[in-house]
């Protein structure tokens, strides 16, 4: 099947500091993959690392704070006109229900 690696892992974890703290951090692989059936063609591997911090508020909400891809590493996920996007910073409320 194109696009889709033959490895492919994440290793992730997180921490909690302080009370209703929490910092997460993984790191993403993905390998070689081909951009077509019966091409030779291939997107090369490549290693992304995100790391994020997050809070609860009166266990009814969390705002976080998260930074992916903070190498600015370059790939593509399906073919390279998919590209990875660089630096990301993501922030928001998650409502717990």
């Amino acid at each position: 099947v194109p696009y889709i690696p033959a490895v492919e892992s994440v290793i992730q974890g997180y921490m909690v500091p302080r009370r209703k703290w929490k910092i997460r951090g993984a790191l993403n692989f993905t390998g070689e993959h081909y951009v077509q059936t019966g091409s030779g063609d291939t997107v090369d591997a490549f290693v992304t690392v995100d790391m994020g911090v997050e809070r609860d508020i009166r266990n009814l909400f969390n705002i976080y704070c998260d930074l992916r891809n903070i190498t600015n590493s370059e790939g593509a996920w399906w073919t390279d006109g998919y590209q990875i996007p660089g630096i990301g910073f993501y922030a928001g409320v998650k409502v717990n229900y």
